[in-house]
């Protein structure tokens, strides 16, 4: 984890962490993904796509972004989660 004056900016875990932090926390996790998963775009570049070629590259994107094999490939994870009953 690291900070600054305003307070923690991000925090850096190893792939295998990333679940078991937030299942200990009251969470079950739904899916673990990447973003800019194995490549990074400029989040411009996909916007000049034609509506079909671009929600195919958004579909690859998608793929890849939960593929196991590549984790820790990413250059930021997104936990999706929801809190467990009880």
């Amino acid at each position: 984890m690291y900070t600054t004056a305003g307070g923690i900016r991000g925090y850096i875990a190893k792939v295998s962490e990333i679940a078991p932090v937030h299942e200990a926390t009251w969470f079950e996790t739904l899916q673990l993904a990447g973003v800019e998963p194995a490549a990074s775009v400029d989040g411009e570049s996909d916007n000049h796509f034609e509506r079909g070629r671009r929600q195919v590259w958004l579909d690859t994107l998608y793929e890849i972004s939960i593929e196991p094999s590549i984790t820790g490939a990413w250059r930021h994870s997104f936990y999706i989660g929801k809190k467990r009953q009880g």
